[in-house]
């Protein structure tokens, strides 16, 4: 089957050399069709728009032999001198599986360890070879899963020629894949070429990308036999590594591993999703691999099961590198193996300073990842992020208490009149507090009802725009796309009017829990700037000041609130035509119907934008003071881009809520600790929604 693999990309040389000698052939033998004579211009284009479209096909097909390999990750080479015990500790481990030492040991941020040969093609009959460890391993890992991961690499560097077949098959399957995939500037301009000027040009340009289409079409075909011999060859490798981990640490410590690196590779989602939300504020981590280890610890029981559930339900498929979790277990369960190596010290005990080490190659990352956005000011200890996103979170859980899950930025509440400043009777402020507490929570129960059928219309009103958007693209939407009719203008019409008439009554049923929520919280946060109260809460100086910063950002972000639906809804529209856009590019109606809504999709950013230029973000922003709109939306993208104003959009989307939930979660804190003052003990936490 490795021939086959070799055989393919030869194929590939001889399509293009039959091209070329078909074109050559039209060249020579039909001369004829040159020679003076009626329609002088069609025998012309007979014979010459042939050669062009094979000259352009057997270009095409030419240039990605001439293109670069993709960029590889950033590796930080490390030395002897520095990590004397971890490559004693790899070279002792070599020489117990019998496998060449590596000429180079690489560490990088990846959750992740590979062997592979330091110069690639150059390397590739020598051991001149490298082994990269990904440092979240030896965060997340014990010693004994840490060697049995390095003994599964020495596997590979044991497998001598197939790793060296491994290596082409690679290559060449990854390359087949860039060949049928990958479009270039040339592929833009053959296409703009082809559609503008003279129409025996145009019709020539269009056998060209004709030509172009089936040369990729028979790739398409080589790269699906590629990669299905590649998978199987790979597969293979992976069982036979796959043991000399098993004999080294043992088959039980095989499955708790291949948990583990499940577990740490949703960790490192979490960890991103983090650094994401540091990074709105100007700040980085500066350990990325004890971020992701800290994400392991807040990954909830129900996530955990999920990922068993993933790791035994899991199927090798046709084009699969690596079998499946089950697949891997019973082939190593099979074999038995006890395992020789039992340590279980953290395997970062390996190296002489961790953290430091740990430092340096998420800086790397972050250099390969920002180039020249990255900041070496904005790297702050993880330990101190991880914090203030604690004090974050608890916020949110005190505000989901104290409105007893009843927060949302769709029914955002605004904070009228004089909110930061004391009371003109302290007194009656505390009996408002009182009074309006127990309004709040016996109109609980009404709100909640009146609350689902708000939400429902929300996802109704999302639906109509989606399907207004696809109806002025041309679209029918389908009979089933939809909970309620929309598959023309009149039931469109219909929905929209019902959903208007629908709302009213919703209000006056939702008015009473929302005012005595917006009563309790106005008539406490009042209280909190008298002195003698302040003094009597956690950081009670500040608070005044606290209160004070917050309030005119969150009433300015609440003001934003209708402006938000409406964006939300305009970008689902926008969402479900780009589903449509690949079939529908040449389809005038639909491109119009997609240009009409990234308009409002646009006009929707500026507007919020405008808005919220004039608000300072009221929390610490590593760069110094920050407006809200450049928190929000820190440039807005250009109108013609596509990608660009849909990432923006979504951005928004996100960040407004997140931000409305955060101030209100610091003002619920300060309301609650009011409260205990006055012998009001917190509410009681509101039960979870069940997953769905």
């Amino acid at each position: 089957m490795a021939v086959v693999m070799v055989l393919l990309p030869l194929v590939y040389v001889a399509l293009i050399g039959l091209v070329g000698y078909g074109t050559y052939r039209h060249a020579v033998e039909n001369t004829g069709l040159l020679n003076p004579g009626r329609s002088g211009t069609m025998r012309a284009a007979m014979y010459f728009g042939p050669i062009v479209a094979g000259v352009v096909a057997v270009f095409f097909m030419v240039k990605p032999l001439l293109a670069r390999p993709a960029q590889r990750t950033v590796s930080r080479p490390l030395s002897r001198d520095d990590e004397p015990l971890l490559f004693a500790f790899v070279e002792r481990l070599g020489t117990a599986i019998g496998a060449p030492a590596p000429r180079r040991i690489d560490a990088n941020c990846e959750v992740n360890a590979s062997a592979s040969f330091r110069h690639g093609l150059w390397s590739l009959f020598s051991t001149d070879l490298v082994l990269t460890i990904g440092m979240p391993l030896a965060a997340g890992l014990n010693l004994r899963q840490f060697a049995g991961v390095l003994a599964h690499e020495f596997g590979h560097f044991t497998q001598g020629a197939g790793m060296r077949m491994s290596y082409l098959v690679r290559s060449i399957s990854w390359w087949f894949t860039r060949v049928v995939y990958e479009r270039d500037v040339w592929d833009e301009r053959l296409v703009r070429w082809s559609q503008s000027g003279a129409y025996q040009v145009m019709l020539v340009l269009w056998l060209a990308r004709s030509c172009v289409w089936l040369t990729r079409r028979i790739l398409w075909g080589l790269m699906i036999v590629g990669h299905a011999v590649a998978g199987f060859l790979l597969r293979q490798m992976e069982f036979h590594a796959d043991l000399h981990e098993a004999r080294l640490a043992g088959c039980d410590s095989f499955e708790q591993t291949m948990r583990k690196l499940a577990v740490l590779s949703v960790a490192h989602s979490g960890a991103m999703s983090d650094l994401a939300e540091f990074f709105k504020e100007g700040r980085l981590g500066d350990n990325l691999p004890r971020l992701i280890l800290a994400n392991v610890d807040q990954i909830p029981p129900e996530i955990h099961a999920k990922i068993d559930e993933m790791n035994e339900q899991s199927k090798t498929g046709w084009f699969d590198t690596h079998p499946s979790a089950p697949d891997r277990i019973a082939a190593v369960q099979r074999d038995g193996a006890p395992g020789v190596f039992r340590l279980e010290y953290p395997a970062s005990v390996l190296f002489t300073d961790f953290d430091a080490l740990a430092r340096q190659v998420t800086e790397d990352y972050y250099r390969e990842a920002l180039g020249s956005g990255f900041d070496p000011s904005s790297l702050h200890p993880v330990a101190s992020l991880l914090a203030q996103q604690a004090e974050g979170h608890e916020a949110l859980k005190v505000a989901r208490r104290y409105f007893q899950a009843h927060l949302a930025y769709t029914r955002s509440l605004r904070l009228v009149g004089d909110v930061a400043a004391p009371p003109a009777s302290s007194s009656a402020a505390a009996a408002l507090v009182k009074s309006a507490r127990q309004q709040m929570l016996e109109a609980e129960p009404g709100y909640r009802q009146a609350w689902k059928a708000f939400n429902n219309l929300e996802s109704d009103a999302v639906d109509a725009e989606i399907a207004a958007a696809l109806l002025r693209a041309g679209v029918t939407p389908r009979a089933d796309q939809f909970r309620l009719p929309m598959q023309n203008a009149n039931q469109l019409s219909q929905v929209r009017e019902s959903l208007a008439q629908r709302y009213l009554p919703l209000e006056a049923q939702l008015k009473p829990f929302e005012e005595a929520s917006r009563q309790r919280l106005r008539a406490a946060l009042q209280l909190a700037c008298l002195p003698e109260v302040a003094s009597r809460i956690p950081a009670g100086p500040a608070v005044p000041g606290k209160i004070a910063r917050i309030l005119p950002a969150l009433q300015l972000v609440a003001s934003q609130t209708d402006r938000m639906r409406t964006l939300r809804n305009v970008l689902a529209g926008l969402a479900g035509l780009i589903e449509l856009l690949e079939a529908r590019r040449k389809n005038q109606t639909f491109v119009n119907g997609i240009l009409h809504q990234l308009g409002q999709v646009h006009a929707c950013l500026v507007e919020i934008r405008n808005a919220l230029a004039a608000g300072a973000y009221p929390f610490e922003h590593a760069k110094g003071p920050c407006s809200l709109a450049d928190y929000i939306l820190p440039a807005l993208p250009d109108s013609e881009d596509l990608a660009a104003v849909f990432h923006a959009a979504g951005e928004v989307v996100q960040t407004l809520p997140d931000l409305y939930f955060r101030m209100m979660g610091e003002l619920a804190r300060v309301a609650e600790q009011v409260e205990s003052l006055l012998g009001l003990a917190p509410l009681p936490d509101p039960p979870e929604e069940p997953a769905t």
